[in-house]
């Protein structure tokens, strides 16, 4: 009765919309920070529970007051978690919805000041503000992607504070932080670059090798490999940067870090997923540089191939530690790196390898350096693409394809080369498993491994080796089987390969190992008349294909396809001189398979799915039906595009004239006009040849003419030049004649002025006789001076060699006096150090002397120790013989229990046997006796086989 009264007395409850409304207003209107802090603690209680309730109502305030009291660590720690719980609301909540989410992103993302203020709390430094903060933002991002990298890119320092998270030293935060920039890096170029340029690369390889490196590296060395894949994913100004900043190198370190096996993990043998994984990562960055067509391909290929990452990735293709979809990958990696770059081309060629070579393997193409096995780069490429391998190795196998067509692509001068090697190889009967010519010309008979890819990748490398090249289809046309010298059938390699695939069809082969014949057939007569008449040299192949696609059935439709698209080429390119007429072709064609037929055929090739929807289908081994069958993969991206482009031209062939023949192009022309064409050009060029040859003798007339003219020209000029040398011949004795008459006036007055000199000289004889008398008294007296003078010197001389050698004896003295004194001084310190030595050498001789007895005392020890485990090794391999012993007696014990229970086995059995014949019927005719025995025998296998399991 007290407790009726009691409730009747009590308010009524509150619901739980009146709650938020009166937590709402409270907040909404409270001007003290505690009591905001408890409205806000109250909204956080029933944010999951009620988030639409809590989000109509209190949303903004919430937001508001994250920018007002963000100061304040413990209120912006309670707001982040409410706003983070209307984000997550509880499953079983009746609020919960998707749309909750759009509409709480639209709320924050429509204002920037509310994304500005949660990046801004990335700089407070507190552990939940930071981590909240980053939370909310993801979850913003995942429901308005594009708006939140907006309000991100306008944020003043937003891509700096957002980078800047990566150096945090708290796990958590650092992985909150790389699922927020993994999730606004994906889309937005601008984002991307302002990223890249706040030194994010640099910042992520610091954090993989924190973390482990791709070898040890879980889940945060794969959000960060994500997000160098969404930075430099068709981005070339990243992509230059990540170049320009000397990056590369990290690369080569996490390619590098690969062979740092866990112990533990090595020795288990489990395959590590974790590094394989990483592994796919990074040579997926790798391949996102080297982009066909792309404008920074070049400069990529080019910075790999000097940092060396070409050389580990080819590494890594060979490296049978790891798994083979890696393998795979690391060989297209390869392809793309070399592709198209003559330079490189031709150093990837000089490559070796580590090579385990199977049974398959030629053993001559391997060899050992340094004590490992190795192999040139494109042996080993030929040998996992052509050796039988299961189904799995699918994937490499095509890889490895893939970079051997990569390496001659684009290189005239390389794929001859490699042409021309596998010809000599194939006409020395050497490497056979390893040759597309030898597996092409020997067919399935020769090759029966249960591998069909085996010819197929076979056909598709010839093909690619002579597509749209007439010089390398003309060499292939020239190997060939057999010598007629010694009476044997020449078998071209047309003709063995057209033999082979004839085989295949009536066989019923794999349609793989057909359609690898017919794709290299079909690239080899196209646009060869030359050889469509080898292939029409054997008239019979005509009829074999004609045959198989009459065939029905389900497999072939493919193979009948191809067939028909072979036959409309040998149409196509047939001529009227061909081994089997363009007319009978057309005859052929019509009367054994008919017009609509042959349209039907090539409409239903293009129209099936291997081939309309052949660049979205898988071309690896996810495309086989079954795990463990052969994967549905049936063409090269090369041929598909050759078939797209010729599809119309062979389906309008059918319907051409014979008389008209096409050669190079798809327009025809008459052959009764070529025939005129080519009878009327014969004349012309007989005519022509008149012409030239009276040309020639024209030719040579007109030089015969010039050099007479010549000559007659030189004999004028010459005779020119005799008449000037006589008329200046004659000037010249004029100038003569005249000279000599001015010399004889001039001699005359010549001979009185030398009578007159030789009276004047006489005089001046007699002068000169006087002054030289005169000179040699002067000269005795000269001498007598200089006499005196020289005594004189010498006198003074000795004087001052007198002085000078008292000086230097004064000096010679006073200088030893010095060398005494310092002497005397050096004597007093050199006493004084032997003094210190002798004492620390008595210091250092006695610590070496207590050395000595320590080293003694441990050798002591060590051998005592050294006997005990001696004498415990005995007793070890004493109690070992022991036990050896004992599991001898005890081998011995149950074979001979084994023996017995044979035995006793054969004894019940023999007394089942006789108990059984006894109970037969005798009267029972022959056939019911034989059915009898025959009872007998299997009761008596049924009955060992219990009898031996009840042994057992």
């Amino acid at each position: 009765m007290l407790r009726g009264v009691l409730e009747a007395q009590a308010p009524p409850k509150q619901t739980a919309t009146e709650t938020i409304d009166k937590y709402g207003d409270r907040l909404a209107n409270a001007t003290l920070l505690e009591d905001r802090r408890t409205a806000i603690q109250g909204l956080r209680s029933l944010a999951k529970e009620y988030p639409a309730s809590v989000a109509s109502k209190s949303l903004r305030d919430l937001i508001s007051t994250l920018t007002r009291d963000s100061d304040d660590v413990e209120t912006a720690q309670i707001v982040l978690e409410a706003l983070l719980a209307l984000f997550n609301p509880n499953e079983g909540s009746p609020e919960a919805s998707d749309d909750i989410a759009l509409w709480l992103a639209d709320e924050f993302s429509q204002r920037q000041d509310n994304v500005t203020a949660l990046l801004t709390l990335l700089e407070k430094g507190d552990f939940y503000s930071t981590l909240h903060s980053l939370q909310l933002l993801s979850a913003i991002s995942s429901a308005r992607p594009d708006r939140t990298q907006e309000c991100i890119l306008s944020a003043p320092l937003g891509t700096a504070r957002l980078v800047g998270v990566l150096d945090d030293s708290r796990e958590a935060i650092r992985s909150a932080g790389l699922l927020l920039l993994n999730d606004v890096t994906q889309s937005s170029q601008e984002l991307q670059k302002l990223v890249a340029f706040e030194n994010a690369f640099e910042r992520i390889f610091n954090l993989i090798q924190a973390e482990g490196s791709i070898i040890y590296g879980g889940i945060i060395v794969q959000d960060c490999l994500s997000i160098l894949a969404n930075l430099l994913h068709l981005n070339g100004s990243n992509q230059s940067l990540f170049r320009e900043s000397g990056l590369v190198p990290r690369l080569c370190e996490l390619l590098s870090a690969k062979d740092a096996e866990d112990d533990d993990e090595h020795e288990s043998g489990r395959p590590n997923t974790t590094r394989d994984r990483n592994l796919w990562g990074v040579l997926a960055l790798l391949r996102m540089f080297v982009v066909e067509g792309s404008k920074g391909t070049q400069a990529s290929q080019i910075a790999f191939e000097k940092q060396g990452v070409l050389h580990l990735v080819l590494l890594l293709g060979f490296d049978t530690s790891v798994g083979l979809p890696i393998r795979a990958e690391a060989l297209k990696t390869c392809a793309d790196i070399i592709r198209a770059n003559a330079t490189i081309q031709e150093r990837f060629g000089h490559n070796e390898v580590p090579w385990t070579a199977p049974n398959e393997v030629n053993g001559n193409s391997a060899k050992h350096i340094n004590g490992d096995s190795s192999i040139h780069i494109v042996d080993g490429l030929l040998a996992l693409t052509l050796t039988a391998s299961p189904s799995s190795a699918f994937d490499l196998r095509l890889a490895a394809c893939e970079c051997l067509e990569a390496y001659f692509f684009g290189h005239n001068t390389i794929r001859l080369h490699f042409l021309g090697h596998a010809i000599h190889l194939h006409n020395l009967n050497q490497d056979n498993d390893s040759n597309i010519l030898s597996i092409l010309v020997g067919g399935p008979r020769a090759y029966d491994s249960g591998d069909p890819y085996r010819i197929w990748f076979a056909g598709i490398l010839a093909y690619r080796l002579i597509e749209d090249d007439s010089d390398a289809k003309k060499r292939v046309m020239d190997v060939a089987e057999g010598d007629a010298e010694k009476g044997e059938e020449v078998v071209t390699c047309i003709q063995a390969v057209t033999g082979n695939l004839v085989y295949s069809l009536d066989s019923a082969e794999d349609e793989r190992v057909c359609i690898g014949y017919l794709v290299l057939l079909c690239g080899w007569l196209f646009d060869s008349a030359e050889a469509v008449n080898d292939f029409l040299s054997e008239g019979s192949s005509l009829q074999s294909l004609l045959q198989a696609v009459g065939k029905n059935g389900k497999a072939s439709e493919i193979t009948q396809g191809l067939c028909v698209f072979l036959l409309g080429t040998l149409y196509e390119f047939s001529t009227k001189d061909s081994p089997v007429p363009r007319r009978r072709i057309q005859e052929i064609i019509l009367s054994g398979l008919g017009r609509d037929h042959y349209v039907q055929r090539l409409s239903r090739l293009r129209a099936h799915q291997t081939v309309r929807d052949f660049e979205v289908l898988p071309q690896d081994l996810t495309s086989a039906d079954t795990p463990g069958a052969q994967p549905n993969v049936f063409y090269d991206p090369h041929f598909v595009d050759f078939m797209k482009d010729n599809f119309s031209r062979l389906v309008r062939a059918i319907d051409r004239d014979p008389n008209l023949e096409v050669s190079g192009t798809d327009k025809a022309v008459d052959r009764n006009l070529v025939d005129d064409i080519r009878r009327l050009e014969s004349e012309l060029q007989e005519n022509v040849t008149k012409l030239k040859k009276a040309q020639e003798r024209e030719t040579e007339l007109d030089a015969d003419v010039k050099t007479q003219l010549f000559r007659l020209k030189k004999a004028e000029d010459k005779e020119q030049d005799l008449r000037n040398e006589i008329k200046a011949g004659k000037e010249q004795v004029d100038g003569l004649q005249k000279t000599e008459a001015e010399l004889r006036k001039t001699q005359g007055s010549q001979e009185q002025r030398l009578k007159a000199a030789e009276s004047k000289h006489g005089e001046f004889q007699t002068l000169l006789r006087d002054h030289q008398t005169r000179l040699q008294k002067v000269q005795h007296e000269e001498e007598n001076a200089r006499a005196s003078v020289r005594a004189l010197e010498e006198q003074m001389g000795a004087a001052k060699l007198t002085q000078s050698n008292l000086q230097s004896t004064n000096q010679d003295l006073t200088s030893r006096m010095e060398k005494a004194r310092e002497t005397e001084n050096n004597l007093q310190a050199s006493v004084k150090d032997r003094s210190a030595r002798l004492k620390d050498a008595q210091q250092t001789l006695k610590d070496a002397q207590q050395t000595l007895k320590d080293a003694q005392q441990t050798h002591m020890e060590l051998e005592a120790t050294i006997r005990d485990r001696d004498a415990q090794l005995k007793q070890s391999k004493q109690k070992q013989s022991e036990l050896a012993g004992d599991l001898k007696k005890k081998e011995d014990e149950r074979k001979a229990a084994q023996t017995e229970l044979d035995d006793m086995l054969i004894k019940n059995l023999k007394e089942l046997g006789a108990s059984v014949s006894e109970g037969e019927d005798d009267v029972a005719d022959e056939d019911e006796a034989e059915d009898a025995d025959d009872g007998d025998e299997h009761e008596e296998g049924g009955s060992k086989t219990t009898t031996e399991e009840d042994v057992d």
